[in-house]
């Protein structure tokens, strides 16, 4: 629970410094886009590629 809201909290800065950076992102609706994309890769991805790393240093 902790690693996931670390990750979440380090995902969330590194998109607010970079849209605050470099001000690419020109709509709210692609920012708020890239946000949830950054909490969701933190909530199921990570989990499940953490899965298939095990599964192949197994194999």
């Amino acid at each position: 629970m902790v690693a996931s809201g670390m990750g979440i909290l380090l995902s969330v800065n590194g998109l607010l410094l970079e849209t605050l950076s470099f001000r690419v992102y020109q709509r709210r609706s692609d920012i708020l886009r890239l946000f949830m994309a950054a909490i969701l890769e933190n909530v199921g991805y990570r989990q499940l590629n953490t899965l298939w790393r095990c599964r192949g240093m197994w194999q």
